[in-house]
């Protein structure tokens, strides 16, 4: 995919339009620029709307508030943008990690283009500083919706992960482009049940593309995903045609033009490269075996200079 040529999500069901389906009230707020283009994200949703990420808590509140008497079931989709290029911390919290101003432009934050350039002396450990900073900012706004939820709390599910991780100087790299390093494929996965609920029990390592059928499970609304909870590996992530897999979440390997695997219990930082094995050969023809090849569709939507420079800004467009 490249800026003004991404593809149009197939018209496949998804996780909002089953739910709504199913008679749930369906509202996403979300704070990435990249949303807001006709994609196909917007799909299932009664209420799609673009929102900064300080205002959210207050706008889920009011969500609430709004339909808290409508006699229906809730389906939430927040998307919080913090954690990502251009940093963008509270003055306490910079204070607190000791990041000078200067990184910091006061209109556009502290961009990832210089700590990817690497020239000046500081600029990845400060990038890798800011980072925390924003880290905390974003907990304690998760903090804010847990608490906006009030009595809802004992009714509801709480599901935190995340799309990506993000490089902090791990293979001499910042960011999160062409890669496929555990630094951006292991992220967290919190699941949390109402407060009048057992736990359910998930298992050790699972892809966060089992989060649709683990909604349907916990909600109760019967719909058959490609992707299933109780067949979580292998662990699979893809990326412009470059693939990582793990059969076990312990031996994972790499194909991104070249090929190799790693021990991540022993090397958990990925530093020593290892040939791959006959049984990751195998494991990789297993998987391609049991999955259909996907093709993007052939629409595309348009994206305009403004845009563009938000992309940039947020570190999928190369300077």
């Amino acid at each position: 995919a490249r800026i003004g040529h991404y593809p149009v999500l197939s018209e496949l069901p998804n996780l909002p339009s089953v739910l709504q389906e199913a008679g749930f009230h369906t509202t996403g707020l979300y704070a990435n620029p990249y949303l807001a283009e006709s994609l196909g994200m917007e799909r299932g949703f009664d209420s799609w709307k673009r929102s900064p990420d300080s205002m959210i808590p207050k706008r889920f509140r009011a969500e609430l508030e709004q339909h808290s008497e409508d006699g229906k079931r809730h389906f939430t989709y927040l998307h919080l943008l913090g954690p990502h290029s251009p940093l963008r911390p509270s003055e306490a919290a910079r204070d607190r990690w000791e990041v000078d101003p200067k990184w910091f432009d006061d209109r556009r934050g502290f961009g990832i283009g210089a700590a990817k350039r690497n020239r000046e002396e500081g600029v990845r450990e400060a990038y890798k500083k800011g980072y925390h900073a924003v880290i905390e900012d974003t907990d304690a706004l998760v903090g804010e919706i847990l608490d906006a939820l009030g009595p809802a709390r004992d009714n509801t599910w709480i599901v935190v992960t995340s799309d990506h991780g993000e490089m902090l100087g791990e293979q001499n790299i910042v960011g999160h482009g062409r890669h496929l390093y555990q630094g951006l494929t292991h992220v967290p996965f919190i699941l949390s049940p109402p407060t009048n609920r057992a736990a359910l029990p998930l298992p050790e390592a699972l892809n966060i593309a089992a989060l649709p059928d683990l909604a349907s499970t916990v909600l109760g609304v019967k719909h058959s995903w490609p992707t299933r909870l109780e067949e979580p590996l292998p662990l699979i992530s893809q990326r412009e045609g470059m693939l990582a897999l793990s059969p076990d979440a312990e031996i994972k390997g790499i194909w991104d033009g070249q090929e190799r695997q790693f021990n991540l219990i022993e090397d958990p930082k990925e530093n020593t490269p290892l040939p791959m094995s006959v049984e990751m050969l195998a494991a990789r023809r297993n998987w391609e075996s049991a999955t259909p090849k996907g093709a993007p569709s052939e629409k595309t939507a348009e994206i305009d200079r403004d845009a563009t420079e938000e992309l940039r800004a947020l570190g999928y467009q190369e300077e």
